[in-house]
């Protein structure tokens, strides 16, 4: 049998447990046991990787039901990469799709939450555009300035109130209670001098950032932002910018 077609086969074993492509390979029931011992570890060392890269999916809804819808995802999308650190890229999604979870609307977007801040850990280094480097310009030349978002910063939309439940549910030894209603919810996971940080954004400041990440101007994000909330206040979104050095700079 040619190596990539054993390969395969191999793969295609540890994916559904199926032995009987490999067993030709298999000389002894020793190594056949072996086999199944290695498919446990390899699907045990996913599902591992997947509890602590979505933390507070496990926590809301228990080990054991989180070691299925992990388990569930593996069937279906089984590691492509030697390292698991980032593994479960569409976890999320899948979140929407799993039936047992239907009556958690909000579940997904908590998911994309907890991804968020693993990506944000995760995410190179680049320099970043902030307070000094602002003001070693001219400021008549800040308006036009597109400088792009910082890699590591992660922008969230949600029809519920995922942040908040997030938040509570990674972070807090005892969350309270929270009733999840229907809405529309913003938030920004970055990460700023090796620590990963979060917070709540208006729909307004969100719009701003967006802008700013799809290449518009300092000035032309003020102006979308300001579209959709007359209250916006540009000075004060460009200083939190800033100070939470989530603008990308350029290298030296």
């Amino acid at each position: 049998m040619p190596a990539d077609a054993f390969y395969d086969d191999f793969a295609e074993a540890l994916r559904s447990g199926d032995t009987k492509t490999i067993l030709p390979h298999l000389d002894t029931a020793a190594s056949a046991a072996r086999f199944a011992v290695y498919r446990n570890n390899v699907v045990r060392g996913a599902i591992d990787a997947l509890r602590a890269a979505y933390p507070a999916v496990e926590r809301l809804v228990g080990a054991d039901f989180f070691a299925s819808l992990a388990r569930a995802y593996w069937d279906i999308f089984p590691p492509r990469q030697p390292s698991l650190s980032l593994y479960g890229s569409g976890f999320a999604d899948f979140v929407c799709t799993y039936a047992p979870a239907s009556d958690l609307p909000w579940l997904a977007d908590v998911a994309r939450h907890d991804r968020a801040w693993l990506e944000a850990h995760h995410e190179c280094e680049a320099p970043v555009f902030g307070a000094a480097s602002a003001a070693a310009l001219d400021p008549e030349r800040l308006a036009g300035l597109a400088t792009g978002l910082h890699p590591s910063v992660r922008l969230l939309v949600s029809g519920w109130p995922a942040y908040e439940i997030w938040r509570r549910n990674r972070f807090d030894p005892e969350p309270a209670p929270l009733t999840a209603v229907p809405g529309a919810w913003f938030t920004i996971v970055w990460r700023r001098r090796g620590e990963v940080r979060h917070r709540a954004l208006e729909l307004a400041d969100h719009a701003f950032l967006l802008a700013i990440r799809d290449g518009r101007t300092i000035g032309e994000a003020a102006e979308i932002a300001l579209a959709s909330h007359a209250g916006f206040d540009p000075a004060t979104a460009f200083g939190a910018a800033l100070s939470d050095e989530i603008l990308k700079g350029t290298a030296p």
